[in-house]
């Protein structure tokens, strides 16, 4: 693997898959360390807490269970710093779209952006549980990035087509990478050799393990707005019961990355979510469909703006696919707001 891309014209997936792990260790330095908490109460809003409880591994501004939208690290902060200023260093031309930088009107522009997720799991990295990590994919209208971090996740697209994309999980040392149309690759803890992967290619919800996902700390944000917090949470209990009675067992894993990596292996065979964002999904993707996997709105509808649809079902097989959109209870996110 090459020490820098800084001389290419454009990312290469060597370059991703490098960063990525660079961005992991700072991860994993992180991971056992008292965690000091800041909350976020909008998308974009950075509140620092003046008054923490403190615990063994964390220190929790008090009252953050009812305030805080989003929780969010001193790692997150640092591992964006560090993969903007590493990638600013090879492509001194390119843009950011990062998850703890953003403000709420920005955009994808047709410059070459990286989209960054410093940690996509960050409830699991405050709380040990080892299912966190790093994504990137990078684009414009000639090309796109977005780093998804949790585990270590990055995606290249052109034409906002994703091209590349690695996801690296710090805490148990996995890879997952994929390039269109050559296949998606997994490395274990216990090689360097990397193996292709497939989903499991199971087509009945009755044989499927499900993971789930809702933000709930988004859902609590919203009980001002009751009318459109109750019919999303409707729908998130309606899902969970219907998944009860008719599919071989639930999982919650808490990232969307991992989750991604999981169907495209064939670790579990089913994923969906409400309240997800550009940043956890988009390096997962291509690795997903590179494994033969599918992906849609819960409806099974597939528009142009679905990185911006704030949910995603995705399946082993496109069998799997419609019985599980056929079943679902959906829900559009932006609706009454």
């Amino acid at each position: 693997m090459p020490a820098s891309s800084a001389a290419a014209a454009e990312p290469t997936i060597d370059y991703v898959i490098q960063i990525s792990r660079e961005a992991g260790k700072l991860i994993k330095e992180g991971f056992h360390r008292t965690k000091h908490i800041d909350c976020k109460v909008s998308a974009a809003d950075l509140t620092a807490c003046a008054d923490f409880v403190e615990t063994p591994l964390v220190r929790f501004p008090t009252g953050f269970t009812e305030q805080c939208v989003v929780q969010v690290t001193e790692t997150d902060v640092s591992v964006e710093k560090f993969l903007i200023n590493t990638i600013s260093e090879s492509f001194p031309n390119h843009k950011f779209l990062a998850e703890e930088s953003a403000q709420d009107e920005d955009v994808l522009s047709s410059y070459p952006t990286w989209i960054i997720d410093p940690i996509d799991g960050t409830t699991n990295f405050v709380c040990t549980f080892p299912q966190c990590a790093s994504c990137k994919s990078h684009n414009d209208d000639a090309s796109v990035s977005f780093i998804d971090l949790d585990f270590s996740a990055i995606a290249y697209a052109v034409d906002k087509e994703i091209k590349l994309a690695c996801i690296h999980n710090p805490i148990t040392n996995e890879s997952w990478y994929a390039s269109i149309g050559e296949g998606s690759y997994y490395i274990s803890p216990d090689s360097s050799e990397p193996v292709r992967i497939q989903t499991s290619g199971r087509e009945q919800l009755g044989d499927a393990l499900v993971s789930l996902g809702y933000n709930v700390p988004l859902l609590r944000s919203d009980q001002k707005d009751t009318e459109r917090a109750k019919r999303i949470a409707d729908a998130v209990c309606k899902n969970h019961r219907m998944l009860m009675y008719n599919s071989r067992d639930i999982r919650r894993v808490g990232s969307a990355a991992i989750d991604l990596c999981y169907v495209a292996m064939g670790r579990e065979d089913c994923y969906f979510e409400l309240g997800i964002k550009e940043w956890d999904i988009a390096a997962g993707l291509l690795i997903l469909s590179e494994a033969g996997g599918c992906y849609s709105l819960l409806n099974g509808e597939m528009p142009e703006d679905f990185l911006h649809r704030r949910q995603i079902l995705a399946c082993a097989t496109e069998t799997l696919r419609a019985e599980m959109s056929s079943k679902l209870e959906y829900v559009d996110w932006w609706e009454g707001l």
